[in-house]
């Protein structure tokens, strides 16, 4: 990687899942490792439609978490008559992209109009469009 950069090339890998990875590095532990230090040193990272839970998982981290606020409510009643409403908001520490978007983005074909949805990590670098680390887009397969 260290080689592409400096003579102004990118590497382009591909895969569906980070088993894949594991298994032809070395397997379980060696597999994983060598995984994780080939995936640090890759800036922008396009992720697409996935089932795969651990890949998912992995790519969520990617993104990072932040405060999320989440908006509550309830409705409260009883035999006797009473009861009442509330509502309020709440902060938890989440995901900004939660694994299960993967599996709805859309990936092509015709029965998607061959658009393919995406979401990519920049590496760091915020995007103009989004004004975030990562970004949401669509591209056509034609």
């Amino acid at each position: 990687q260290e080689t592409a950069r400096s003579s102004l090339c990118c590497t382009a890998l591909l895969t569906q899942t980070r088993s894949n990875y594991f298994s032809a590095l070395g397997g379980e532990q060696k597999g994983k490792a060598l995984t994780d230090s080939l995936m640090g040193v890759l800036q922008t990272k396009v992720f697409c439609a996935n089932t795969d839970p651990e890949t998912n998982e992995w790519a969520a981290r990617v993104f990072g978490k932040s405060w999320q606020q989440r908006a509550q409510a309830g409705v409260n009643s009883s035999d006797r008559g009473g009861g009442g409403t509330s509502a309020g908001t709440n902060e938890n520490l989440d995901f900004n992209v939660q694994p299960a978007e993967f599996l709805s983005l859309r990936c092509g074909g015709k029965k998607n109009a061959y658009m393919v949805d995406t979401i990519i990590s920049g590496g760091g670098r915020i995007f103009n469009a989004s004004q975030k680390t990562w970004l949401r887009t669509t591209f056509s397969q034609r």
